[in-house]
C-alpha cells in the first residue's frame, strides 16, 4: 500500500434509483480525498440510470452496466472485481457521505498496517427526521463479540483493505440477506477492525421496502449464517452457545418489529426466550411486540435509555 496515498475504489451498486443517484455520487466526488475510482455497477436498471451517469464528466468514474439484475451482494462483487484500489469502499444509491469520510478512514489505515476493516458513525433520515445511527464501539478483534450480533455499521460507512478479500472472500449472493453481516464475521475471524467515531454517513429510509417478503428474507438470511457458525458455537459450552442463539433469534424479531409486522416479532422473540430466558431485552421487545407497539413512538427511545443504564450498572 502507498504508505500516505492509497487509491480507495469505490463501489456504488444501484437499481432503479436515478431520481436519487446524484446525492450518492455527488457525495464521493466531492470527498477531500482524491485518489480514488469510482465504480457503479448498474444492476440492470429499466430506468435512466445511465444518462444520470454520462451527465458527470470525471475521469475517476467507471461505469458497468449488467444485462440481468442479480441483486446488491453480486453487484458490490462485480465492482470489487473491476476495482483497482488498495482499499475498497461502498456507498449505496441511496446514502450519502460527508466530504472528509474516506480521508479519516485512510488515516486510520496508515496507522496501523494490522487493520483490515475500518468503519464509521451514521446519521439516520427516515420521513425527513434525523436521528444518530450506529455509533461505533468495537474494535481490534472482534470475532467473538460479531458471533453474538453484528456491531458493525452499515455498508455504506465501511472499508476493507483489499487483500482481505483474497483470504475470506467476497460477499455471499446466496444468502437471501444480512450478505453484510457473514462477510464481517469472516473478516472478524482474521483481521483487526477500527472505526471513526463520528457519523460520516447519512443513512436514508425512505425508500426502504417494508413489505413482508423482505422479512421473509430476513428471516432466511439469518437463520443460514447462524447454521453456518453452529459448529464453532457448540465449541463455547452449552450456556454461551445459547446466548449466542437466542441473540440472533432477537435480531429477527427486533426487525420484524422495527418494520411493524408485530405477529413475526412476537414469534421470534418468544423463540429467543425459549434458547435463552434471561434476556431482558427479549422481554421488552415481546412487551411492544404484543402490545402493538409502533417504533415510531418513543418506544425505542426508552428502550436506548434501559439498556444504557443495564450497561452503566453492569460496568
Amino acid at each position: 500500500m502507498d504508505s500516505k496515498n492509497p487509491l480507495v475504489s469505490v463501489i456504488l451498486p444501484t437499481y432503479n434509483r436515478s431520481n436519487i443517484l446524484s446525492r450518492a455520487i455527488e457525495s464521493v466526488l466531492i470527498q477531500t480525498y482524491e485518489n480514488l475510482e469510482l465504480i457503479i455497477v448498474d444492476d440492470a436498471s429499466t430506468d435512466d440510470t445511465e444518462e444520470v451517469v454520462s451527465s458527470y464528466e470525471d475521469d475517476r468514474i467507471n461505469y458497468i452496466q449488467k444485462t440481468d439484475n442479480q441483486g446488491g451482494a453480486a453487484a458490490r462483487n462485480t465492482g470489487i472485481l473491476k476495482s483497482d484500489g488498495e482499499i475498497v469502499a461502498f456507498i449505496d444509491s441511496d446514502d450519502e457521505w460527508a466530504p472528509s469520510k474516506l480521508q479519516k478512514q485512510v488515516d486510520v489505515f496508515i496507522k496501523d498496517a494490522k487493520v483490515g476493516v475500518v468503519y464509521t458513525g451514521t446519521t439516520l433520515v427516515n420521513n425527513s427526521k434525523k436521528t444518530k445511527g450506529k455509533v461505533p464501539t468495537e474494535k481490534g478483534y472482534i470475532y467473538n463479540k460479531q458471533l453474538y450480533m453484528d456491531n458493525i455499521s452499515p455498508t455504506s460507512a465501511v472499508a476493507v483493505r483489499r487483500e482481505c478479500f483474497t483470504l475470506v472472500g467476497l460477499f455471499d449472493p446466496s444468502l437471501e440477506a444480512r450478505q453484510d453481516y457473514d462477510l464481517w464475521l469472516r473478516l472478524s475471524r482474521n483481521y483487526k477492525f477500527d472505526y471513526v467515531s463520528e457519523s460520516l454517513v447519512t443513512i436514508y429510509r425512505e425508500h426502504e421496502d417494508r413489505i413482508s417478503s423482505n422479512i421473509s428474507n430476513r428471516i432466511q438470511g439469518q437463520l443460514r449464517i447462524l447454521k453456518k457458525i453452529q459448529p464453532e458455537l457448540e465449541t463455547f459450552g452449552f450456556i454461551e452457545e445459547r446466548k449466542i442463539r437466542s441473540n440472533h433469534y432477537l435480531s429477527i424479531g427486533r426487525h420484524a418489529w422495527i418494520h411493524e409486522d408485530y405477529e413475526t416479532s412476537t414469534k421470534f422473540t418468544i423463540d429467543s426466550l425459549q434458547i435463552y430466558p434471561l434476556n431482558p431485552f427479549a422481554f421488552i421487545l415481546l412487551l411492544l411486540s404484543m402490545c402493538g407497539i409502533s417504533p415510531e413512538t418513543q418506544a425505542l427511545q426508552c428502550i436506548n435509555r434501559i439498556k444504557k443504564a443495564v450497561s452503566e450498572y453492569s460496568n
